[in-house]
């Protein structure tokens, strides 16, 4: 039922080809891919003030981590959430604390304090899950469930002036109004392939934008972008923006996580940054985890030709429990966060003077353009069987 609502916004996109970027013709580019590393003045796009914000989260992130390792160990039977605050990370777990997060916090690197929750992101979903199924009004008037991070219970979002009964599943419901989420779609990229360029559609003739290079255990390299991408056809054609240069055909889906991989020759660690007609390049250090709380980045092609570079200063507000399972998060400034075109593109912290890969960017909220969703790289190696950022390239 939710993901109904999705196809139709991204197929009215495509047809709107007149907004943000989406049906994008080849034509000759004005410039050519741009190599070369950013500076450390403009690595990632980011202000010095944003990038002194990212590092700052640094040792939280870290602590987050050991307990998101924890969680995987022990189980999420009894795990709510995690949020990263100013100086300290809050853990949300309900019933009594396992004596291996006991053991994290004591060993973690910045400040942890764990909170009694009233319900478990297990049960949340379960929840979040009936309510999709019993849903008593137009499909599209839910615009999205999302955990509220301290296991309080969940968020509806539906408009005000229509609003219907939710049904009762046993938690606490909060009903909230905050819009909705539409699919979000540098120009002449080469080999290896990079994030943050626009990729075209040689068969639908919209274009999204280059997430990251990937690599699965055998080896195999891949362009992780969104799966919206593509129609319903298997195996579409895509190219550079400029339509110059064959990519690949679109390759594994998993259309509900709104993820995909393009099978292609050779692709990089880099991601670009800059303006539409090049570099800078940044290179991506790793995979990490995303957190409540957490400040991110974001660089999709459109982006970059509106804003003349990536838009930071986002940060991570809600983790979506329909069968989606996306990240919200919000621009702090009340910037749009994204573009139509920007779908696919690259979500990313900063740190030790690269890129932390973190997602891809799936929708943008057409009422309140400063919320975004993306899908978070774990989610990403799941589903495709263990795929990584390229190290190399």
């Amino acid at each position: 039922m939710f993901r109904r609502k999705f196809v139709a916004l991204a197929a009215v996109l495509v047809v709107a080809s007149g907004y943000a970027g989406l049906g994008v013709q080849a034509t000759p580019a004005a410039a050519g891919s741009a190599a070369g590393s950013a500076g450390a003045e403009e690595l990632g796009g980011a202000t010095a003030e944003e990038r002194a914000a990212m590092e700052r989260q640094v040792p939280l992130v870290a602590a987050a981590n050991l307990v998101q390792d924890a969680v995987e160990e022990v189980g999420a039977a009894h795990y709510s959430g995690i949020v990263l605050r100013e100086a300290h990370v809050d853990v949300y777990w309900k019933g009594a604390v396992s004596p291996l997060l006991s053991e994290v916090v004591e060993r973690a690197s910045a400040p942890v304090r764990i909170h009694p929750a009233a319900y478990s992101i297990v049960e949340l979903r379960a929840a979040s899950a009936k309510i999709e199924a019993a849903w008593p009004g137009d499909p599209d008037d839910l615009y999205g469930i999302r955990m509220i991070p301290d296991g309080s219970g969940l968020e509806v979002s539906s408009p005000a002036n229509r609003r219907v009964a939710v049904p009762n599943v046993g938690v606490p419901i909060t009903l909230v109004d905050e819009g909705r989420f539409v699919a979000a779609s540098r120009r002449d990229d080469f080999v290896p392939w990079s994030g943050g360029a626009q990729i075209y559609n040689g068969n639908r003739g919209n274009s999204c934008t280059s997430g990251f290079g990937v690599i699965n255990p055998a080896g195999a390299q891949y362009i992780l972008t969104a799966s919206h991408c593509a129609g319903n056809i298997n195996g579409e054609s895509f190219y550079n923006g400029t339509g110059s240069r064959f990519i690949g055909h679109m390759g594994p889906r998993h259309h509900t996580h709104d993820i995909a991989l393009i099978p292609t020759n050779r692709v990089s660690n880099t991601v670009y940054t800059g303006s539409e007609h090049g570099g800078p390049l940044a290179r991506v250090i790793r995979r990490e985890n995303v957190f409540v709380g957490q400040y991110v980045c974001q660089s999709g092609y459109m982006m970059a030709r509106q804003n003349g570079g990536a838009r930071c200063n986002i940060e991570v507000t809600r983790f979506r429990t329909t069968a989606d399972r996306q990240v919200e998060a919000r621009q702090r400034s009340g910037l749009r966060g994204a573009f139509a075109g920007d779908s696919g593109g690259p979500v990313y912290s900063i740190c030790c003077n690269g890129l932390l890969g973190l997602g891809t960017l799936t929708h943008v909220n057409i009422d309140y353009p400063s919320f975004i969703r993306f899908q978070d790289l774990a989610t990403a190696r799941r589903d495709f069987g263990g795929i990584e950022p390229i190290s190399y390239g």
